[in-house]
C-alpha cells in the first residue's frame, strides 16, 4: 500500500517493482483502507508507515499524531471490520523510550518519550495491545531500534549511513550520544507472525 503522490518516489524498492502489486491507500482516509482490505483479504498487515522523521514531528506534531498514532487505530479498526482473522504487525519504536530508566532497554522498560513522534509511536503501540486484548485479534508489535542501509533517506545522517553515501560533509549532533545501528539484513522483522506468539512487543537491535 502506498500514498498517491504526484509524483512517484519508489526509487528504493525498484528492485521489488516487478514482483509486487501497489494500491493506493492513506492512513488518514479510513475508507481507502477498508477498500483495500476487502479487495485483497490479507492474511498477514505490517504496519510500516509513519510520520517517521523526529526533528519534523516537532514542526508537525498534529499531522504526526495523525499519521503515526490515529492511523495504527484506522487499520486496526479496517482489519477488525473486514478481516480479523488477519495478523497484524506494528512497527514500535526505540523512540518510545526517550527519556530512559534503565540501560539497556528491554521490554519492561517504562516508556517516556520526548517528541511527538515518540508520543505518537506510543500510542500505536498501547492501542495494538487494547485491540489485541478487547477483540481478540492477532496483533503485536516489535520495538525497533535505529537501522541503517544505503537506500535509508539522506535525512538521516547516522555516521553508519555517510560511510555509505561517501565523502561528504555533514554536521551531526551532540558526539556524547551512543548507539550502535542494525543493518536490516540481519535484522529483518524480528519474528514471523505466528500462531501463539501474540501476548508480548519484542525489542529489535542488533550491534
Amino acid at each position: 500500500m502506498v500514498r498517491r503522490s504526484s509524483t512517484e518516489n519508489f526509487e528504493r524498492i525498484a528492485h521489488l517493482t516487478d514482483r509486487v502489486v501497489l494500491k493506493q491507500a492513506d492512513l488518514l482516509d479510513q475508507l481507502s483502507l477498508i477498500k483495500i482490505m476487502e479487495e485483497f483479504q490479507p492474511d498477514e498487515i505490517y504496519n510500516l508507515a509513519a510520520m517517521s522523521f523526529v526533528p519534523t514531528s516537532w514542526n508537525q506534531p498534529m499531522l504526526t499524531g495523525e499519521f503515526t498514532a490515529i492511523g495504527v487505530t484506522r487499520v486496526l479498526e479496517a482489519m477488525r471490520q473486514i478481516c480479523p482473522k488477519a495478523r497484524f504487525y506494528q512497527a514500535s519504536s526505540s523512540e518510545m523510550f526517550g527519556k530512559v530508566r534503565e540501560v539497556p532497554q528491554t521490554e519492561l522498560t517504562a516508556f517516556h518519550p520526548r517528541s511527538p513522534y515518540g508520543a505518537a509511536k506510543a500510542y500505536g503501540h498501547y492501542i495494538t495491545v487494547n485491540y489485541r486484548e478487547s477483540y481478540n485479534l492477532f496483533a503485536v508489535s516489535g520495538i525497533l531500534f535505529n537501522h541503517e542501509s544505503p537506500r535509508r533517506g539522506r535525512e538521516f545522517c547516522d555516521p553508519e549511513n555517510q560511510r555509505w553515501r561517501g565523502p561528504h560533509q555533514a554536521r551531526l549532533g551532540t558526539r556524547s550520544a551512543h548507539g550502535q545501528p542494525g543493518f536490516p539484513t540481519r535484522l529483518g522483522i524480528c519474528r514471523r507472525l505466528r500462531p501463539g506468539h501474540v501476548d508480548d512487543a519484542p525489542t529489535a537491535a542488533t550491534g
